[in-house]
C-alpha cells in the first residue's frame, strides 16, 4: 500500500521510464529492420532485454496502482461510526438517552395546503431524560397556530425501555407508553392520540452505516372513540461523521398513510444538531388535504429542527 505521500512521486517516475523504454523500443526497431540478416543475434539481444525492462516496469506500474487503488478504497470504507436516530424521523428508534444524561429535541413544522385557511404552525419542544439507564422519560409539548382561529396547545408524558439494546449486526426491540393531553395538533402525522403504546424495532448494519426502524403499535383516539393500529418503518444513512440522511413511511389502521424524507447535519458532533425534513401523506389521508403544487407532490409539510445531546448531566 501506498505508505506516504512520498510514493506518489514514485509512481511518476515509474511510468516515466516505462515511456522511455517503449519509445526506444520503437526506434531501435526502425534502425535495425534494413539490417536484420546482417545482425540478427544482436538486434534480438537488444529486443529481448528491452522486453524485459519495459515488462518489468509495467508490472511495477501496475503494483503501484492497485496499491494506491486499494488505499482509496480502505479510506472511504473505515472510519464511519454507528449513526443515531432521532429526529427528523417520526418513526420511533431501539435506543435510549444516554444513561444519567437529558437531551431536548424540538422542532418547528410548517403544514401548507393550497387553501390558506387550512394552513397552520406547530412549535414542539420534547426533553427526555433517562436517569436510572433503562427508562427514558419524555415530558414535551407543542403550540399550534392556525392560519385561522385560535391557537391550541398540547402536552405529552411517554416512558420507554428497553429489552435488548441496539448493537452492529443485531436487533434491538423495546416498549412505549404514553398520553397525549389536549390533543389537537395534527394527531395523524405526528403519529399521537390520547393513549398510545408501541414496540420500538431496530436493526444495525454490521457496518455500522445504516440503520433501520420499525414500529407497531395501538393508540386510543377520545375524539371518534376508536382504537387505532399504527405502523412505521424508516432508514437512516450516514453519509460521513456530520451528515446522516432519512426516509420512512408511517401510517395507521384508519386509512392515514404519510411519507417523509429529510436530513441532520452535526454542528457539534455527538452534542448540537440541526435538520429538516419535507413530507406529504399519501393515499386515503391525502384525499382529505388540499393539493399544493411543489416537487413532492399535494400538501406537504416542512420540518425544521434542533436537537442538544449532552454526555452526561447527573
Amino acid at each position: 500500500m501506498l505508505r506516504s505521500p512520498g510514493d506518489i512521486p514514485k509512481v511518476h517516475r515509474t511510468i516515466t521510464r516505462y515511456k522511455t523504454l517503449r519509445k526506444g523500443r520503437a526506434l531501435q526497431a526502425e534502425r535495425s529492420s534494413p539490417s536484420k540478416s546482417l545482425h540478427g543475434a544482436d538486434v534480438s539481444s537488444a529486443r529481448n532485454g528491452t522486453d524485459q525492462s519495459s515488462n518489468r516496469a509495467f508490472q511495477d506500474v501496475k503494483h503501484r496502482v492497485c496499491q494506491a487503488l486499494c488505499c482509496g478504497l480502505v479510506l472511504l470504507m473505515n472510519g464511519i461510526p454507528l449513526a443515531h436516530g432521532a429526529r427528523p424521523f417520526v418513526t420511533d428508534d431501539a435506543r435510549l438517552t444516554t444513561a444519567g444524561s437529558c437531551q431536548l429535541e424540538s422542532w418547528t413544522r410548517l403544514n401548507r395546503a393550497s387553501n390558506p385557511r387550512a394552513r397552520s404552525e406547530e412549535f414542539w419542544a420534547f426533553p427526555a431524560c433517562n436517569p436510572s439507564g433503562n427508562l427514558e422519560v419524555t415530558l414535551g409539548g407543542a403550540l399550534g397556530k392556525p392560519a385561522f382561529g385560535s391557537q391550541s396547545s398540547d402536552y405529552v408524558a411517554q416512558a420507554k425501555t428497553l429489552f435488548e439494546n441496539l448493537s452492529p449486526g443485531n436487533w434491538g426491540y423495546g416498549l412505549a407508553v404514553g398520553k397525549v393531553f389536549h390533543p389537537e395538533i395534527s394527531p395523524g402525522p405526528n403519529q399521537l392520540g390520547n393513549s398510545y403504546a408501541y414496540v420500538p424495532l431496530s436493526y444495525a448494519a454490521s457496518s455500522e452505516r445504516w440503520v433501520a426502524h420499525f414500529n407497531l403499535g395501538v393508540l386510543r383516539d377520545r375524539a371518534s372513540k376508536e382504537n387505532r393500529f399504527t405502523f412505521g418503518g424508516g432508514l437512516e444513512l450516514r453519509v460521513n461523521e456530520r451528515w446522516l440522511g432519512i426516509a420512512e413511511l408511517f401510517g395507521d389502521s384508519g386509512g392515514g398513510r404519510y411519507w417523509q424524507v429529510g436530513a441532520r447535519y452535526s454542528i457539534i458532533v455527538d452534542l448540537l444538531q440541526v435538520d429538516g425534513s419535507v413530507g406529504r401523506p399519501f393515499g386515503s389521508a391525502a384525499e382529505s388535504m388540499q393539493s399544493f403544487t411543489t416537487p413532492y407532490g399535494p400538501s406537504p409539510w416542512l420540518s425544521f429542527g434542533l436537537r442538544y445531546t449532552p454526555a452526561t448531566i447527573f
